[in-house]
């Protein structure tokens, strides 16, 4: 059984014969240049307004400080009230030391425990409203004046925070012995 032709053989190397010479550089000899084509090289592009530093407007400046104020007083009040449920906390504590469980001492101790919780809670809303002021500031440089006093604060907050933890944790532990 035949595929194709006798006569169809002389075609199939004729097209043969063509596609390597459609191969070969002919005459030339020259091999391609190994240097980086144009889509290789390395291209940078700035973006329109890229010379201009980051700035608040004026309005921009003005919300920033009133936050500010507004975020720093909040935490002056938050702070004297923790202060007089954590002295009211040690007073009960010491009161409550050595009581046994259940207790009215022991009693007075947990409900001490549970203003200074009450006392604390407002940090998270402050802390939580610096976050708007910080993302505005963001871009700011580093040395920026507004973006510096908001970090200051909002880092005040964040140790205040982690200090009333570290009392309550302890007063809990004080009182399950």
């Amino acid at each position: 059984m035949q595929f194709f032709s006798r006569a169809a053989v002389p075609l199939f190397v004729a097209a043969g014969l063509c596609l390597l010479a459609g191969c070969s550089n002919g005459a030339q000899g020259a091999f391609p240049s190994l240097l980086p084509r144009a889509a290789e090289q390395e291209r940078v592009i700035a973006a329109p307004g890229d010379a201009l530093a980051p700035g608040l407007s004026a309005e921009e400046k003005a919300a920033i400080a009133a936050d500010l104020a507004r975020a720093g007083s909040n935490f002056a009040t938050v702070r004297a009230d923790i202060a007089k449920a954590e002295a009211a906390l040690a007073r009960a504590l010491k009161l409550a030391a050595g009581a046994p469980i259940g207790t009215e001492s022991w009693s007075g101790a947990q409900m001490a425990l549970s203003r200074f919780d009450d006392a604390r809670a407002p940090l998270a809303e402050v802390s939580a409203s610096l976050n708007a002021a910080r993302i505005t500031t963001d871009a700011l440089p580093a040395d920026n004046g507004e973006r510096l006093a908001i970090e200051k604060l909002a880092d005040d907050v964040q140790a205040e925070t982690a200090r009333t933890i570290a009392v309550a944790q302890t007063a809990e532990q004080a009182l399950r012995r």
